[in-house]
């Protein structure tokens, strides 16, 4: 297609374009009777009234669509007739004259290259985050030509090894996204240019091997060349990587609290309010406990004074194995337990467990074409949890034939529906730990096997599977045969019946205390599954590229434009480490002031007192955003300078706290553009001594080389003496030329 721009809004006429091949004779230039004596050749026609389908007006441009064209070749647009366009008033422009001149490419045979892949080449070693995006970085910009890719969330491994038949041996899930993103609940394909990111909508599986098939003709450049298999890049046409397992470790080992009126209790609620560890009720020695304690370590433990309930004569809940949840503005949530009166009234807490507010049964509204059933009168053994950060998920197991999932349907927990019905899908069983990512996705663990025939319960195997629900509860998908996936206990514990689960806001999932078979003492452990606490790097540990890329080994240095904007990308989300150091760029003097292109750019080693001293740092501005960083150079560089970026250990972390482990910056390295010949005007339109030119007119100032916008106005005066000043922050920019509207 070729654009055509005007000095005003214009309309089509009558008459025809002929399209006109330049090659006959000198092939450099169109016929003008001088240089270009032969004529030109026609190979297209265009009428503009019966072919105005193939031109689109819009404004001052119209697009033509023309048909092929030979390649490194040089044609003329030329009108048949004064009137081919008119104004808006009828008038006609244009005439017999070319009206544009245009070389088409030469043939591009190259295929695309890829350069930097997110999560990193590296074949089954290579390791990311669970919630990671494929980013891909190619030599130049691509298209996606297939209607979907296909992200393979892998053979887990500890569901493969596992022993407990409730899981099936190959837990394995496919996302097919369109290309399209007509689907985002699947995921989104985006193309910006040379890079291709893939979002699937859920999080991968842990300690999973993920795959993205790239077929043949998957990636091709603007030219249709497909992406090939790379020896150099290792690309051999998917990108694979491994997801961590989750890990927990112990924490805390015995009880040990600030207050020496704390003694060990049985079925006590645990929740995560407001930054701190609530801990409320349970039963000891036979006895009911009605005090509640918090923790903001998990270590040092104060008791709260004056619990209560918000309604005359109801006492505030006495929870012994009562299920609870805390949603987004921070209010407890508690339903059953067995030393309450009332084991089928939900309590709710917005103040840290200090007030409580009995809540009325809510009315069970039907699913489909299902009779309502009646919503439980007695609650045990069964599971809460926060889905969205307002909707209460409550999983009812323990019965083999009446298990069930039930969801609320408001805040005001007036009304609630049966999204799933026995036979649940992770089979029977009572006190699973349930918590819910922020992200939409429920996890539901362990709890003890029920409905097998033992005569003792207690004797019961404890499970330690992992299922998720990405639908709110309708479905379950198990995602691991067992929860430690490093296995630091002598034995394989599974999650201890009646254990706590709290998922604090950073993601970490805190379990404590419980039963294991055979122990009459009970557990005291605190397990975490937050990798901050082992002290585990960002994975990968390091930004896995820069954009603008950084020349290689022997290359001259890359050169960047003045106004420089860095994208550093990390292989999973991250943000500025709130007590760290911030990211520098670092100006390391003209690039012909001595300094080696292949050297550092700072002092040497060397004595202390010979070093010279350190480049200065210019002002930027930083932004983690998702899966980066945007680093901009607050002012306008220094032409001819060489800059350094560095990204300090402790700048970065993930979600969990994991920091940056070791600075980037010795390798990156751009050159700002030398170039210190100020642009010029080689044309301006209206062109000079021009008459009758309307005021609406759009003033055109070309230039030989890219421009960008400075400061100031230009000034227009008239021979009746007024001015009239067009300010360059008004300017458009296309190329070479600036327009004054």
């Amino acid at each position: 297609s070729v654009t055509l721009a005007f000095s005003k809004p214009v309309a089509l006429g009558a008459g025809h374009l002929a399209v006109l091949d330049c090659a006959p004779g000198d092939a450099s230039v169109c016929h003008d009777g001088a240089r270009g004596r032969a004529p030109d050749r026609e190979v297209e026609r265009i009428d503009v009234q019966a072919d105005a389908w193939r031109l689109h007006v819009l404004g001052r441009e119209v697009t033509l669509e023309l048909g092929p064209l030979a390649s490194d070749r040089l044609y003329a647009l030329r009108a048949s007739a004064p009137g081919v366009f008119r104004d808006l008033a009828g008038r006609p422009l244009g005439g017999g004259a070319a009206a544009a001149e245009f070389q088409t490419l030469p043939d591009d045979t190259a295929a695309p290259e890829l350069l930097v892949a997110i999560p990193p080449l590296g074949g089954r070693a290579a390791e990311a985050a669970v919630s990671t995006n494929i980013t891909l970085v190619f030599s130049e910009p691509v298209l996606v030509a297939h209607p979907e890719l296909v992200v393979l969330d892998g053979q887990n491994q500890s569901c493969l090894n596992g022993t407990n038949n409730t899981c099936p041996k190959v837990a394995e899930r496919e996302y097919r996204i369109p290309t399209d993103n007509s689907d985002p609940n699947v995921g989104t394909v985006t193309v910006r240019g040379a890079v291709v990111t893939i979002d699937a909508y859920a999080d991968m599986a842990f300690n999973s091997t993920v795959a993205l098939d790239l077929p043949a003709g998957a990636v091709a450049d603007l030219s249709g060349n497909p992406l090939q298999p790379s020896s150099g890049s290792g690309f051999a046409g998917e990108i694979v990587f491994r997801t961590p397992g989750t890990v927990f470790e112990h924490l805390v080992r015995h009880n040990r609290f600030s207050d020496g009126h704390f003694w060990p209790r049985e079925g006590a609620a645990v929740a995560w309010v407001n930054g701190s560890v609530v801990v409320i009720g349970g039963r000891a020695g036979g006895e009911c406990l009605v005090d509640t304690w918090r923790s903001r370590d998990g270590r040092a433990w104060a008791q709260v004074q004056g619990v209560r309930s918000s309604r005359y004569g109801r006492m505030a809940p006495a929870p012994t194995f009562a299920a609870s949840a805390v949603d987004r503005w921070g209010c407890m949530w508690l339903l059953g337990g067995e030393c309450t009166a009332d084991p089928a009234t939900l309590w709710r807490s917005c103040d840290a467990a200090l007030t409580w507010e009995p809540l009325p049964a809510p009315v069970v509204v039907p699913v489909g074409v299902e009779v309502p059933p009646p919503f439980p009168t007695s609650w045990r053994s069964h599971a809460l949890a926060i889905l969205g950060g307002w909707r209460l998920v409550i999983v009812d197991a323990a019965h083999p034939t009446q298990g069930a999932v039930w969801r609320l349907m408001e805040t005001a927990a007036e009304h609630v529906e049966r999204c799933a019905k026995a036979p649940l899908a992770f089979g029977p069983r009572s006190s699973p730990a349930l918590l819910a990512t922020s992200d939409g996705v429920l996890w539901l663990m362990g709890g003890r096997r029920v409905g097998i025939g033992l005569a003792d319960e207690t004797k019961a195997e404890n499970l330690g599977d992992v299922w998720a629900s990405y639908d709110g509860g309708s479905t379950w998908t198990c995602k691991a045969a067992h929860y430690l996936a490093q296995r630091t206990f002598a034995r394989l514990p599974g999650i201890p019946l009646n254990s706590s689960a709290v998922m604090a806001h950073d993601g970490a999932m805190y379990l404590l205390g419980g039963f294991q078979p055979g122990d009459a003492a009970g557990s005291s452990a605190m397990l975490i599954s937050s990798p901050s606490l082992l002290g585990r790097p960002l994975s990968p540990p390091a930004p896995v590229a820069v954009l603008p890329l950084a020349s290689g080994p022997g290359e001259a240095l890359r050169v960047v434009s003045r106004n420089l904007s860095l994208r550093v990308l990390f292989g999973e989300g991250v943000r500025l480490a709130s007590h760290g150091p911030l990211p520098a760029l670092l100006d390391c003097g003209r690039f012909d002031a001595g300094v080696p292109a292949a050297g550092r750019c700072g002092p040497p080693a060397g004595p202390e007192d010979l070093r010279p001293r350190p480049p200065p740092a210019v002002p930027i501005s930083v932004e983690a955003r998702g899966f980066e960083v945007a680093i901009a150079a607050v002012p306008t560089l220094r032409r001819g300078h060489r800059y350094r970026l560095e990204v300090p250990p402790g700048s970065v972390e993930d979600a969990w706290g994991n920091a940056l482990q070791g600075p980037i910056g010795e390798d990156y390295e751009v050159l700002v553009d030398p170039d210190e010949t100020p642009p010029t005007v080689t044309l301006v339109f209206p062109p000079n001594g021009s008459h009758s030119v309307p005021p609406w007119t759009t003033l055109v100032l070309d230039a030989p080389e890219r421009i960008a916008r400075g400061v100031g106005a230009i000034e227009l005066t008239s021979p009746a003496g007024e001015t009239v000043l067009m300010h360059a922050a008004d300017a458009m920019l296309a190329g070479g030329g600036g327009f004054f509207l």
